[in-house]
């Protein structure tokens, strides 16, 4: 139309379809028109696709026209597109129920992926903006928790690696994946098999496995290690041989954790190699996060009887069950 037509706030508009068949000309015709829109409008496209979604830019020089959404009792008066579309446990709410839909196979296919693969493709610079899939990083999600992550575990079924683990890991890696914890004895070497074609990184586990690693695969490989504070135990223990209390322990089973402000009095630490970086963690905010959980003002659930996404916050869990 020639003439301009405003909504003013709180108006209502319906558009009334009737039963029609494909027309050769309407499609040409309409062919026609957004090429004179691309040509005429005096629009211009934004440098990075994405940003057309943030909301700062929903009237900007890209958009012919934007929703100007407003908050009331009428159900879809507001924006609930994040609510119907979004998986759940993305939100820490629980306002989010789209894990039911999922891209159509034309949409897979126009960019080259498969929702049922865990390796990406991104062949299109587009795709991730359109397509949210397993591998996939957003740094303007969470912001301030440093973006919306996806996880990944399994269960291995034994303490060594082997080749169906390394092609698992492999997986992982050529999926997008960014560093595997190997908490698993000598299954590490299968999560360090797959890093190393590709420059990855791991965790190691018990013991500062740096070292070791360094050695059978490639300096710098490994981003830390869960370590169990064997100094320590070690040197508690002694003490109670000292003190003549050894029969308070001997025979018995006990949970060690933390029992100082001090990193390295505790029974469970990250390895002195761990590699900090300044504006991400350092090691100021490793210490900081040992006095606080200490304190009780950071916890760890140790429960057993509950799904790891049943408490996950900003991260999305999948479980991707026994790989043996």
């Amino acid at each position: 139309s020639e003439s301009n037509t405003t909504y003013n706030p709180g108006t209502y508009s319906y558009i009334t379809c009737t039963a029609h068949q494909r027309n050769a000309d309407d499609l040409k015709k309409a062919a026609d028109l957004a090429l004179d829109v691309i040509e005429n409008s005096g629009r211009v496209l934004m440098e990075n696709y994405s940003d057309i979604f943030r909301g700062e830019n929903n009237v900007c020089d890209e958009a012919l026209f934007s929703w100007a959404w407003t908050m009331g009792a009428h159900w879809t008066c507001q924006n609930t597109f994040q609510s119907d579309l979004m998986i759940e446990g993305f939100d820490e709410n629980g306002d989010c129920w789209g894990g039911w839909a999922g891209p159509s196979v034309d949409l897979q296919d126009a960019f080259n992926e498969n929702a049922l693969s865990l390796t990406r493709q991104n062949v299109d610079d587009r795709r991730k903006a359109t397509l949210m899939m397993v591998g996939d990083h957003y740094d303007y999600f969470y912001a301030d928790c440093g973006g919306f992550e996806i996880v990944k575990y399994c269960y291995g079924g034994q303490f060594y690696g082997d080749a169906d683990i390394t092609a698992a890991m492999d997986t992982w890696y050529q999926g997008g994946t960014e560093v595997v914890f190997a908490c698993g004895g000598g299954i590490y070497t299968s999560a360090c098999e797959a890093a190393q074609k590709v420059n990855a990184k791991v965790i190691g586990v018990d013991v500062d496995q740096d070292g070791t690693i360094t050695s059978q695969y490639a300096a710098g490989m490994t981003v830390t290690s869960a370590m169990k504070g064997l100094a320590a135990t070690v040197k508690t223990m002694l003490q109670v041989v000292v003190d003549g209390k050894f029969a308070d322990y001997g025979g018995k089973v006990d949970n060690l954790g933390l029992v100082s402000d001090v990193p390295e009095e505790n029974y469970v630490q990250i390895a002195p190699s761990t590699q900090y970086a300044e504006g991400k963690f350092t090691a100021n905010d490793y210490a900081q996060l040992v006095k606080d959980m200490h304190a009780g003002k950071v916890t760890v659930s140790n429960a057993i009887d509950v799904t790891a996404d049943s408490f996950a916050t900003v991260i999305t869990v999948v479980d991707q069950g026994n790989l043996k």
